[in-house]
């Protein structure tokens, strides 16, 4: 009996340290085919450690109905990301989808890109790198990838947008002020007045 519970805890040990969905990339992931999946609401520990890893890629499955975000989150005390680290969405041709940067949208965390809407239903890479030079200066570039919400569009209707210049703004109903959920996200066509 005990040996079943021993061989059974060490296949869950193995398990645990060899499979990406438990957080943890794996490297090498700097291309478009070396990808790690990155499932939705999972956190992954990533690194941009060597002079050999200047980029890590992720692979993302998302759905053209639903509104996501997507971030690097570091420990600022460590490493501070502010204007470090770079993000871009790509499809599978490496063809960016962006038509902004979210690079500096995280602040000392690094890159966010909140209420994406991806173009349509399929699997995009993301890309999150340092330039060699900022990378250089770095002890320990270490950072979680996020990928989360996936909020269906029809439930977020309520999103008081476009509202980046008030001739915009003052064709929108008012914001309630009784308590309804209102959603605030940005679009994939944000700019940096939102």
């Amino acid at each position: 009996m005990y040996k079943i519970y021993g061989a059974l805890s060490i296949l869950l040990m193995i398990c645990l340290v060899s499979i990406p969905v438990f957080g943890q990339e794996i490297e090498p992931n700097n291309t478009i085919e070396t990808a790690n999946d990155l499932t939705l609401d999972v956190a992954l520990d990533a690194s941009l450690s060597s002079p050999d890893d200047t980029l890590d890629v992720f692979k993302i499955t998302a759905e053209a109905d639903k509104m996501y975000t997507l971030a690097t989150v570091t420990d600022p005390v460590v490493f501070s990301a502010k204007a470090k680290i770079k993000m871009d969405v790509t499809d599978a041709n490496g063809v960016s989808i962006l038509t902004s940067d979210p690079s500096t949208r995280y602040d000392a965390m690094g890159a966010r890109l909140t209420g994406w809407v991806p173009p349509e239903t399929g699997i995009y890479y993301v890309k999150i790198w340092v330039p060699d030079t900022l990378l250089a200066l770095e002890v320990d570039p270490s950072y979680k990838m996020r990928f989360w919400y996936g909020t269906p569009v029809s439930e977020a209707a309520s999103v008081h947008e476009p509202d980046d210049v008030v001739a915009d703004a003052v064709n929108l109903p008012a914001i309630p002020t009784d308590g309804t959920k209102i959603h605030g996200y940005l679009y994939n066509d944000y700019t940096e007045g939102d």
